[in-house]
């Protein structure tokens, strides 16, 4: 997913899936003088939404530092015993 604005991208998405069980969401960024409108949800929103299109049942991300509360948000939840990124299992979308 690319955001746009004056044709010059502000921000982008990128969804690595199997079509079929797993995604993992590579990266979510928005150029700083964009963020904190909405960008990087609508973002997330729409890579969330092509997981739901085709079914599958768990979604991946690592967040960076200190951004993990932006994706629990939206359903994402830390994984446990300390493991390594974040995951949303039931596509029951935080709107």
């Amino acid at each position: 997913m690319t955001a746009y604005k004056d044709q010059k991208i502000i921000g982008a998405g990128r969804l690595l899936s199997d079509g079929a069980l797993y995604a993992l969401i590579c990266d979510i960024i928005v150029m700083q003088d964009h963020q904190n409108k909405g960008i990087g949800s609508t973002i997330l929103k729409q890579l969330v939404n092509k997981c739901q299109e085709t079914n599958i049942k768990r979604a991946w991300l690592f967040a960076a530092p200190g951004k993990a509360k932006f994706y629990e948000k939206y359903g994402f939840s830390v994984r446990p015993n300390e493991a390594l990124g974040m995951q949303l299992i039931e596509f029951e979308f935080q709107q």
